[in-house]
């Protein structure tokens, strides 16, 4: 599919880490606006995105933005979300998400 002729957004989500190591999204952390963001789609196409929004929610608070965040309307983007923050275990496990929204470049 051509992700930019979508509206809304296009989420992926990943670890920040993952049986003791470095996951793919740990440097969600420390990424800044303005940062690069390149997707690759099936046919091997590369579509790139610049991060306008970093966003560090309490797990508390992530249902009340969710359609803030991650809804199908308003202009096409591309949302990396992960965990961190405070390791509270359980079925929640860290105490916060971190959220990076990307605009098409």
């Amino acid at each position: 599919a051509d992700l930019t002729a979508a509206g809304g957004a296009s989420v992926f989500a990943g670890h920040v880490n993952w049986r003791g190591a470095t996951g793919p999204f740990a440097e969600l952390w420390d990424e800044k606006i303005g940062g690069a963001i390149t997707v690759v789609d099936v046919r091997g196409k590369t579509w790139r995105y610049k991060i306008s929004q970093l966003v560090t929610v309490h797990k508390n608070d992530l249902p009340q933005r969710a359609d803030e965040l991650f809804g199908p309307s308003g202009p096409h983007r591309v949302v990396l979300v992960t965990c961190g923050g405070r390791w509270v275990g359980g079925p929640q496990g860290y105490e916060e998400n971190r959220v990076a929204i990307a605009d098409p470049a």
